[in-house]
């Protein structure tokens, strides 16, 4: 299940803007903008695509790259959930009517990876 109401995955929006998501033939990608995924709309953020025999990954390498990891070649169904959070940078977080908080900086990675370390044993639980 997605949680009560989603908030949970709702978090990932304090980070990114486009977070993006493979589970077994399927790539979902959010936009609540409507401005960086193709086709998003206002009545449609977002796009569900299946990959499996496409040639999405040698299309889009650099979108698709992150995915094909861990046995994952964006043309079999994946067994499996791949979460993506591409970190707001300066440029985006210009326009962004989420948030206006960057995460692109060395020190701000620094920091957010110190705090996860801090709690990934309570963390990793809930997961």
């Amino acid at each position: 299940t997605t949680g009560r109401f989603g908030l949970g995955f709702n978090s990932v929006f304090h980070w990114t803007d486009v977070p993006s998501v493979v589970s077994s033939d399927s790539l979902v990608m959010f936009d609540p903008h409507a401005k960086y995924v193709p086709g998003a709309t206002d009545m449609s953020r977002g796009i569900k695509i299946r990959f499996t025999n496409t040639e999405l990954a040698s299309q889009f390498p650099d979108q698709m790259d992150p995915y094909c990891l861990f046995g994952n070649d964006m043309k079999h169904p994946f067994n499996g959930t791949l979460f993506r959070f591409p970190f707001r940078n300066a440029a985006t977080a210009v326009d962004s009517e989420i948030s206006k908080k960057e995460y692109g900086t060395e020190a701000v990675l620094d920091e957010l990876i110190s705090n996860f370390k801090n709690v990934v044993t309570k963390t990793l639980l809930f997961l």
